[in-house]
C-alpha cells in the first residue's frame, strides 16, 4: 500500500495512458477492481517498472541476509 502512496502519480499516469480512466474524476471503483488493473498494468509501464527495480533489489538484499527473521521482515513489508 505505501508504494502506491509514494508513486501514485506514476499510478494516476499509467491508468489514463493504459486504460483510459482518470482516478482523480472516476465517481465509483470497487478496491478489487483497482488492485486487479493496477497490478494488470503492463511492464511498460511506469509504475510497474519501478515496483519491479523494487523487487530485484529486495530479493538481492535478502540473499545476503543469513538470518531468517531478518529476511521474513523484509519481505513483510513488502506484503510477500
Amino acid at each position: 500500500m505505501d508504494i502506491l502512496l509514494s508513486y501514485w502519480s506514476l499510478v494516476e499516469s499509467d491508468f489514463q495512458r493504459e486504460y483510459n480512466i482518470d482516478l482523480i474524476k472516476i465517481k465509483t471503483m470497487t478496491w478489487r477492481r483497482f488492485r486487479t488493473l493496477t497490478f494488470g498494468l503492463s511492464p511498460s509501464s511506469l509504475f510497474m517498472q519501478i515496483v519491479s527495480d523494487k523487487y530485484k533489489q529486495a530479493k538481492e538484499l535478502s540473499e545476503m541476509i543469513t538470518d531468517q527473521d531478518q529476511k521474513d521482515q523484509l519481505w513483510n513489508s513488502w506484503g510477500v
